[in-house]
C-alpha cells in the first residue's frame, strides 16, 4: 500500500545529486509502508523545484501547462516512472556486480538520445559548458536535467562511491564519502 499523504516538501534530500534525489523519491519499496513522493505529474514538477532544477517562475508556468494538458502530462509521467525504475535496477545491478538489464540500458539510452537533441555547447570565460536549449516550460526539461545528472554521475569517480541503504526495503541511494566506504 502506497503512502499518498506525503508532500514533496517533506522529502529529505540526502544528496546534492539530482539523479540520486530522483531515485530517492520512492522508499520502502514493496512494503506496506511504501512511500512514493511522485504520485502525478504535478508532484514531479514540484519535486524539480524542491531540488533546484526549476525556478519558481518556471515551476508555476509548468504546473499551469501540466494542468492544461493532463492527458499528455499523464502519459509522459508514466515514462518518467518507468525510467526511474530502470535507473534503480541499473544501479542495483552495478552494486551487486550483476549485468545491467539490457531493456533498462536501452530505455536510459533512448531517453539520453532524446535529451541530447536539446543540448548545445556554449562558451564561457573559463571554457565551455553543456546547455539545455529546450523550453523550461516543458516537463521534458526536468527529466533531461535528471538524465544529464545521471550521465555526469555514471562516468565520474563519484559513481564508485554510490551505495544503497543497508536496509533493503529502504532502497535510498547515496554517495558514501566516508574514508573506508562503510556508511550504511
Amino acid at each position: 500500500m502506497k503512502n499518498k499523504n506525503k508532500s514533496i516538501k517533506d522529502l529529505k534530500l540526502i544528496s546534492e545529486d539530482p539523479c540520486l534525489n530522483f531515485l530517492n523519491t520512492v522508499s520502502w519499496q514493496g512494503s506496506i509502508q511504501e512511500d512514493d513522493y511522485l504520485q502525478d505529474p504535478k508532484d514531479f514538477v514540484l519535486w524539480a523545484h524542491h531540488v533546484g532544477i526549476l525556478k519558481k517562475i518556471d515551476t508555476d508556468k509548468l504546473l499551469k501547462n501540466t494542468g492544461a494538458q493532463p492527458d499528455q502530462a499523464a502519459e509522459y509521467f508514466k515514462r518518467v516512472l518507468k525510467l526511474r525504475k530502470a535507473m534503480m535496477r541499473m544501479i542495483v545491478s552495478y552494486l551487486e556486480k550483476q549485468t545491467i538489464p539490457m531493456q533498462d540500458l536501452k530505455l536510459f539510452n533512448t531517453t539520453l538520445h532524446r535529451a541530447f537533441k536539446y543540448v548545445s555547447i556554449l562558451q564561457e570565460k573559463e571554457g565551455f559548458i553543456l546547455s539545455f536549449t529546450g523550453s523550461t516550460e516543458s516537463i521534458e526539461y526536468i527529466i533531461y536535467s535528471v538524465i544529464r545528472a545521471a550521465v555526469d554521475l555514471f562516468i565520474s569517480n563519484r559513481f564508485k562511491r554510490v551505495n544503497r541503504c543497508a536496509d533493503h526495503r529502504c532502497g535510498w541511494f547515496f554517495i558514501d564519502s566516508s574514508k573506508n566506504r562503510s556508511r550504511r
